[in-house]
């Protein structure tokens, strides 16, 4: 298993989950991740700008507004 990397993809994890859901329980389900991995549970709430450019969610939250 040399060279492979077992990385966690949040962005597939979300493009899995809305072709399950709808848009409103993908967002309460996200910020419901966010907070317990300890993070605010700030998913598509309408913010204007993030400063969290390490956060696995950001382009698909800033792209998809509320």
């Amino acid at each position: 298993m040399e060279g492979r990397m077992n990385t966690y993809s949040p962005r597939k994890d979300a493009r899995n989950i809305d072709s399950k859901i709808g848009w409103k329980a993908k967002r309460e389900l996200i910020r419901s991740i966010q907070e317990m991995q300890g993070e605010e549970p700030c998913f598509q709430t309408g913010k204007a700008f993030c400063d969290r450019y390490d956060c696995g969610w950001r382009s698909d939250c800033m792209a998809n507004g509320p």
